[in-house]
């Protein structure tokens, strides 16, 4: 794909119930050519890609996060939009709302299901992360980070800075939190300094 077709993209992150094959149906079904299907490998996805006109849809899993979604880009926003709509209604979607809802509930989640959100939310930016494309403002992290980084499971904590470690740049709002609730040296700490040293590097506010 060129960079123009990369111009609007969106990401489905998929419920554990989602199969390709009701995908693969609903693409036949209306047309749409195959335009790749590669399994996976050692440092690749797997992938099984579509094209609705300028438009493409690709399905991809996730070893490192165990998760499966859809990437939907191209050149018009509009189509691009609707496209995801159109996918949406076909395929179990998990969305952004309903992972931040996991983690900024005033009780903790239970382990796996934090961690399980906090892969998806990953996931959720991984295409924006590899292509550098820019993200709005949300608030909503800051939230996020500041009670999950206070998870009571230590395997919940190091999770967030781990993977919030790669996507600091599009999710700024994580660090003031994190390196804020690690400040004196605790558990966390090496974990922390490596985080803040990374932030610096990136020229992202600690505070």
């Amino acid at each position: 794909m060129t960079d123009d077709q990369w111009a609007h993209e969106r990401t489905l992150v998929l419920a554990e119930s989602a199969e390709l094959a009701d995908l693969d149906r609903y693409a036949s079904g209306r047309g749409w050519p195959r335009t790749a299907d590669t399994p996976p490998g050692y440092a690749t996805m797997r992938q099984v890609g579509w094209e609705n006109g300028d438009t493409s849809a690709l399905w991809m899993e996730s070893g490192r996060y165990g998760v499966r979604f859809v990437c939907v880009a191209g050149p018009s926003g509009t189509d691009v939009a609707a496209t995801a709509e159109a996918l949406a209604g076909v395929l179990p979607v998990v969305t952004e709302d309903a992972m931040l809802a996991v983690l900024t509930a005033d009780d903790p989640a239970e382990p796996a299901e934090a961690l399980r959100a906090l892969h998806r939310l990953a996931t959720q930016y991984l295409i924006r992360r590899l292509r550098g494309m820019p993200t709005t403002p949300d608030d909503r992290y800051r939230t996020m980070a500041e009670r999950t980084v206070a998870h009571p499971d230590p395997t919940v904590r190091h999770a967030l800075l781990m993977l919030f470690a790669d996507l600091m740049t599009e999710r700024p709002e994580v660090v003031p939190p994190i390196l804020a609730y690690d400040a004196d040296g605790g558990e966390l700490a090496d974990l922390a300094g490596a985080f803040a040293a990374i932030a610096a590097e990136k020229g992202i506010p600690v505070a």
